[in-house]
């Protein structure tokens, strides 16, 4: 809430989601926390909602990934992405993988980052309909680095799961 600037007459509001997200995805609500700890900063720089936050917090952790390489992960994706749709420096990569043009991906990630994250998941977890495995897709981005890519694989091997917990979480 602090990172976010959260209102504090939404701590409720924070607190049952966090609880929702607990019963209704595989992890507990203590590693959800710990894992918004690190995405909140990111997550917010690129406009999710602390609810967004937390759902992403959930889908990551109910996959295993622990908190200190999920959270790191995903933020540099989130920052990533952000400066890409900022400068334009590999934003066909990003746009192309989640099935866009760039200027398409551009302006969904500035209007709904989670719709961009989400597209692009979605797209890496397709990718071998179009004939190259997520690790080369990955590999052609020039993502090299072994925890994001791991991140990214189970992350887009589960996108559904995301999409789901984003779904609770509202």
């Amino acid at each position: 809430a602090n990172i976010t600037n959260m209102d504090k007459d939404k701590f409720d509001e924070l607190g049952s989601v966090v609880v929702s997200l607990g019963n209704k995805t595989a992890t507990t609500e203590s590693k959800i926390v710990d894992m918004g700890m690190r995405v909140a900063a990111a997550g917010s720089q690129i406009g999710l909602s602390e609810d967004q936050i937390m759902a992403y917090s959930a889908a990551l952790s109910s996959v295993g990934i622990e908190a200190e390489a999920g959270g790191t992960s995903l933020s540099k994706l989130m920052v990533n992405m952000q400066l890409a749709a900022e400068t334009g420096k590999d934003l066909n990569k990003y746009a192309k993988v989640a099935g866009m043009s760039g200027s398409e991906f551009k302006k969904v990630f500035k209007e709904d980052a989670a719709g961009a994250i989400n597209a692009f998941l979605k797209g890496l977890k397709d990718s071998e309909k179009n004939g190259k495995s997520a690790i080369a897709v990955l590999d052609e981005m020039e993502i090299k680095e072994s925890q994001l890519r791991d991140t990214l694989l189970r992350a887009s091997n589960a996108s559904e799961k995301f999409e789901g917990a984003l779904e609770n979480a509202r």
